[in-house]
């Protein structure tokens, strides 16, 4: 009788610490499978960020756009002379605007109304080099191998610095420091409002939307119930990218919306970083309808005024409610309709963010009053970004230059000059804009 005890004492600890074994080396199993999936997902990361890198580096050596009467051009001395000075057919009363070479090879369209900007033609025709007042360079054509030749520039020319781009993109990632820029620029024209010339990504949305052109028919409390009609369940937020770790800002954007994610929020991510493309053009409005939010993420952190299309064209033309990280509550509100957006910063955790955001998304009544601002057209007194048509433009990009040149025309009384234009670009940005410290690695 005591050894069958015995050995059913004997049997019964054995299987207990083979149970216990067992769960051991599954936990073992576990945590190595994990390990592995960890390994395989930073490795595929590392491999797309390289692509990220390839398609980078393409872009930026992009070959310049070749025109069909470009002036041919020899190199002396580090110095560019042109063999010959084509003519051009000049209209009367006109003032002729030429972008060296459009951003990154593109040659987009910017509206310029004669009645309300003056009478200027903006071009991509080097030929009319001396034929213009205004000579615009893009960030990356800003050295002395890009730029026209210095003996060609005339007095009365005004040399303009265009960017979209934040400075932690081109400081700090592209390492660009311009140092033989230095009085070379009459102008700037980028995002920033204390430009010479503002230039907000609005004015790259689409025509006779919600803020360019005719936008009457836009706002109402029929154009607001059109919005809330096209509104699905089950499609809560909407985010795209193609910038999936090409900058520190758009790492820390992923983590973010990921986190999200995890917390509860239904996100659908579009883009080539999640090999998943949604429409483009005029495509995206119907298809991005049925969202209720657009996570209008920047890829750089409080940069001055870096607002992107991300809340223009993806969120508000859309009839989306943007949710916005990157830049300051300062400069959004700065810009933005009042009562537009959904603030991030906002909330003290990811999870309450989360939690407001799915009550929205089942509470119509609530969801409904981020619209408000829609329900009567403002005028340009109470909001300047919303144009009326041939009555109102507003004084902004080329639309201002236009009205300049032709006040320096008449007047001669426009000038300026930027005597640094590293300085310009950096200064009173805040760390976590320039990430210099990134610079090491």
């Amino acid at each position: 009788m005591y050894f069958k005890i015995l050995f059913h004492s004997a049997r019964h600890i054995a299987l207990t610490v083979a149970s216990w074994l067992l769960m051991v080396s599954s936990v073992v199993f576990i945590a190595h499978l994990f390990k592995c999936w960890v390994i395989l997902f930073a490795f595929l990361n590392l491999a797309h960020g390289l692509e990220q890198t390839k398609q980078f580096i393409k872009i930026n050596e992009r070959p310049r756009l070749q025109h069909r009467f470009r002036i041919p051009a020899v190199a002396q001395n580090g110095q560019w002379r042109n063999r010959f000075v084509p003519k051009v057919k000049k209209k009367p009363n006109t003032i002729y605007i030429l972008f060296w070479v459009g951003p990154f090879g593109d040659e987009p369209e910017f509206r310029i109304d004669p009645k309300l900007c003056g009478n200027c033609v903006l071009t991509y025709d080097q030929n009319y080099l001396d034929a213009s007042d205004a000579v615009i360079i893009h960030f990356t054509e800003a050295n002395p191998h890009s730029l026209p030749s210095v003996r060609r520039r005339k007095k009365n020319q005004m040399f303009v610095f265009y960017s979209t781009e934040s400075p932690y993109s081109i400081c700090t990632m592209r390492q660009l420091r311009f140092p033989n820029m230095r009085n070379y620029f009459n102008w700037t024209m980028t995002y920033r409002r204390d430009s010479d010339i503002y230039m907000p990504f609005v004015e790259l949305s689409r025509k006779n939307g919600v803020f360019n052109g005719m936008t009457r028919k836009q706002y109402g409390r029929t154009a607001v119930q059109r919005i809330l009609d096209k509104k699905h369940s089950g499609y809560t937020a909407l985010f795209m990218t193609g910038n999936c770790g090409m900058t520190v800002g758009s790492t820390i954007r992923l983590a973010l919306l990921n986190k999200l994610q995890l917390l509860g929020l239904r996100v659908d991510m579009y883009g080539s970083c999640f090999y998943n493309w949604a429409p483009t053009g005029a495509l995206y409005f119907p298809f991005a309808a049925k969202y209720k939010f657009y996570m209008a993420f920047e890829n750089a952190e409080h940069c001055r005024d870096y607002i992107t299309e991300k809340l223009w064209k993806n969120s508000f033309e859309a009839g989306l409610v943007p949710v916005v990280w990157g830049p300051t509550k300062a400069d959004i509100e700065a810009i933005a309709p009042k009562g537009s957006f959904i603030f991030y910063e906002d909330f003290k955790r990811p999870i309450d963010l989360v939690k407001y955001l799915n009550f929205l998304s089942t509470n119509v009544v609530e969801y409904r009053k981020f619209f408000d601002w829609r329900l009567r057209q403002p005028t340009p007194a109470e909001y300047m970004m919303v144009e009326h048509g041939p009555k109102y433009q507003r004084d902004v990009g080329m639309c201002k230059m236009c009205r300049l040149l032709w006040e320096k025309r008449r007047y001669n009384n426009v000038t300026g000059v930027v005597e640094n234009l590293y300085e310009w670009l950096v200064n009173d940005e805040p760390p976590e804009c320039m990430l210099e410290q990134f610079n090491k690695f």
